[in-house]
């Protein structure tokens, strides 16, 4: 609310600079969307690149964030990788040693059955390789076993690193749009948090005149609607803008103290918005004055 609210010397002041300028329709502030820069990941403030009044383009760094235990968990995780590949190696190697045994016990297995068929070799002997070869068979199959495990631990740990890595891009932390910077809440040395604002910023190409119809006004205005705005030029003369009706609100309220209208004043009015482009001569919290098509 406080926003709308418009100093009535500052609509005087409009008013007496040019007596030939009809009296205003209605009377308001410029204001602007605030958007709000939050950190998606928390850690103490290294350094914040702009200042309050900063322009910024969408994307520019504006704070860094400390990521050294980020990164130092990251290197652990590398390590873990590093060892996981390595048994990796060696059980690929011991596999390597287990189908040169099976290689072996075969070709024993192959001769005991000439053998036994002759009468030169027993039962139990030829039992005995099967039996190793089956127990090298299955040993085999336990080490490939531990590393289709060191392999799924290896992708989780891949997936680990990526999202360290996201959260390391997440402290430096960048405008989200063209702007410029209105407030800021945090410094460096600061703790920040996830969710909690860092600064305040405003797209100030584009304002908004929030200003205030009475129940008569109001079909005379709709959405859409192209009406003229002036404002102070600074030198005592009035600036003319175009103006375009964005916004007008379904609910009335009381009228703010400061507001004067071309009629007596009301006790109910509704607030509407109209978007301005900025020439560079607009500022939040400066008023203006609206003038609908049936006054241009």
């Amino acid at each position: 609310m406080k926003n709308a609210l418009v100093l009535i010397f500052a609509g005087l002041s409009l008013v007496s600079c040019n007596n030939s300028v009809p009296e205003a329709d209605a009377y308001g502030n410029f204001e602007s969307t605030p958007i709000y820069i939050t950190p998606e990941t928390g850690g103490k403030i290294l350094t914040v690149v702009v200042d309050e009044g900063d322009r910024v383009k969408t994307g520019q760094l504006v704070a860094i964030l400390d990521s050294s235990e980020i990164v130092i968990r990251q290197e652990q995780v590398l390590h873990q990788i590093e060892a996981a590949n390595a048994s990796i190696c060696v059980n690929q190697a011991q596999a390597a040693v287990y189908d040169q045994q099976i290689a072996n016990l075969e070709i024993d297995r192959n001769r005991l059955e000439k053998l036994l068929a002759d009468g030169s070799a027993t039962q139990k002997q030829y039992d005995d390789v099967v039996a190793a070869i089956s127990l090298a068979q299955k040993q085999k199959a336990a080490l490939l076993k531990q590393n289709d495990r060191l392999q799924a631990e290896i992708a989780a740990q891949k997936s680990q690193i990526d999202l360290m890595r996201l959260n390391v891009n997440r402290c430096r932390v960048m405008a989200p749009c063209d702007g410029r910077i209105l407030n800021l809440y945090q410094r460096a040395g600061e703790l920040a948090a996830p969710g909690k604002p860092l600064m305040r910023m405003a797209n100030t190409d584009t304002l908004f005149l929030r200003a205030f119809a009475s129940g008569d006004q109001l079909p005379l205005i709709q959405i859409g609607q192209k009406v003229t705005v002036r404002i102070d030029d600074g030198a005592g003369q009035l600036k003319t803008l175009a103006g375009t009706i964005t916004w007008i609100s379904q609910e009335a309220e009381f009228t703010p103290k400061t507001i004067q209208t071309r009629r007596e004043r009301v006790n109910l009015v509704y607030a509407f918005k109209v978007k301005v482009l900025n020439d560079g001569s607009l500022n939040i919290g400066m008023p203006g004055e609206v003038f609908f098509p049936k006054n241009k």
